[in-house]
């Protein structure tokens, strides 16, 4: 959302679109792509690897801003896909300079190495003071004081459809009993952290703590087993941001989380039972900025004094290093380097959809025919919602005689897969004319 600001202040029309909604992209008919990762490898890309051939094909602008940063706990292995990737897009942003180095050491082209740009976490801008108040400043939170607790077992208590990818991803990336044996590991670490958390809420009831799964977990069980307590809120929904923002502490099992909690000079705990796994991925470098633990009686004592603890921790150079600097301007530093690409005009050719249902076709076979009837359906209604409401955009999105409330309804009860809401982007620091943006579903 930072970053759509800042765009519209530069008389730029954004249009958000969900992942799983891809096959509507040659409809839009953009000028530049966004991209929230640059995976190409169709187990696990979410459609991205269809856009990037299609925009290549048509001379549509990529860039790739990736939700990872640049953190990924198999450096070789994300540093070789983010070259080939960049091979194929205008730029490809990563936080920080010390994985570009990295890649430097990897390939000597500058055409890539050109297109790879360090420009800090546009997401740590928003716990920069000015934009918290913005975005979150009537967020309520079930406690006034309490202890987060991030979780991160998407292999063993993964929500179905993840998965159905990961097992696609692993057998295809490595080895076909990998992905089990990485469910074994992951089960065992999971009934410990279970358990103990369990007795940490039994035994500290003066404490209040909120749990919050990963997004690919299910966090139904947590919901289950936690329900009877009052110290405890088990939150799945919304921003994790708010969250870390105004907690006392962190616990977390292998989450980059902590380096957001080190951002905001808070102290947090690695509770797990091992230090080291033979399939697992342990992002090592959270060891040196969370504390880890694998005892309960030491987990117990040291939440208690994180809790009543008016102590701050001192940022460490390894989250900044991650994460960029506390200034606020990381999203800035990206809507310029769109800025300047799209400032070159670069004129796209006809954007011919028979190409797109070639390319689809030729990427996921058979399965494909209920993804382009998806896409036909998807159209018919894309156009209809074009051509009255983009064609005629003002505020009085309502007063549309074209498209009423009441129209608007019953397309999304036609289309259950798709529909659209427009979002008025709440700016105090903009004070000239109120800024909307579309968001496709």
């Amino acid at each position: 959302m930072l970053l759509t600001n800042e765009l519209t202040k530069k008389n730029y029309e954004i249009l958000l679109l969900s992942q799983y909604d891809f096959h509507l992209v040659p409809f839009l008919e953009p000028n530049l792509i966004i991209l929230h990762h640059g995976r190409m490898i169709k187990e696990g890309s979410s459609g991205n690897d269809v856009i990037i051939k299609f925009a290549n094909k048509f001379g549509i602008q990529l860039v790739v801003l990736d939700n990872e940063g640049s953190i990924n706990f198999k450096p070789n292995h994300y540093l070789n896909n983010v070259i080939n990737t960049a091979k194929y897009v205008d730029k490809y942003f990563l936080w920080n300079n010390f994985y570009k180095k990295k890649i430097s050491k990897i390939t000597k082209d500058r055409r890539i190495l050109n297109k790879i740009v360090a420009t800090g976490s546009p997401r740590s801008d928003l716990y920069y003071h000015k934009y918290y108040k913005l975005f979150f400043k009537d967020f309520k939170i079930n406690f006034k004081k309490y202890i987060l607790i991030n979780t991160n077992f998407t292999q063993y208590n993964s929500i179905d459809s993840n998965r159905s990818e990961n097992k696609k991803f692993f057998e295809k990336t490595i080895k076909k009993d990998f992905y089990n044996n990485i469910i074994n590991e992951d089960k065992l670490s999971f009934i410990f952290f279970l358990e103990n958390i369990k007795n940490l809420f039994e035994e500290c009831k003066h404490i209040n703590f909120i749990l919050r799964s990963h997004p690919f977990e299910n966090s139904e069980i947590y919901k289950k087993n936690f329900k009877k307590y009052k110290n405890v809120s088990v939150n799945d929904l919304n921003s994790v941001i708010p969250y870390l923002y105004n907690c006392n502490g962190l616990i977390h099992r292998n989450s980059t989380s902590a380096l957001e909690a080190d951002y905001l000079n808070k102290f947090s705990i690695f509770f797990d039972h091992k230090k080291k796994y033979k399939y697992w991925d342990i992002f090592e470098e959270l060891k040196k900025i969370s504390k880890y633990i694998n005892d309960y009686k030491i987990l117990k004592k040291n939440i208690n004094k994180i809790y009543n603890s008016k102590k701050k921790k001192n940022t460490s150079s390894l989250s900044l290093r991650y994460l960029g600097p506390k200034n606020g301007d990381n999203h800035k530093k990206i809507a310029d380097e769109i800025h300047k690409l799209l400032k070159k005009n670069k004129v796209t050719e006809k954007q011919n959809l028979f190409y797109f249902f070639i390319t689809i076709f030729r990427l996921r076979g058979i399965k494909s025919i209920t993804l382009i009837m998806k896409f036909l359906i998807g159209s018919f209604n894309w156009q209809i919602l074009k051509q009255n409401v983009l064609l005629n955009f003002d505020n009085k999105f309502f007063e549309n005689k074209k498209l009423t409330s009441k129209l608007i309804m019953k397309y999304k009860k036609l289309f259950k897969g798709l529909h659209f809401d427009r979002v008025k982007i709440k700016n105090s620091f903009i004070k000239q004319k109120n800024y909307y943006i579309w968001r496709i579903f």
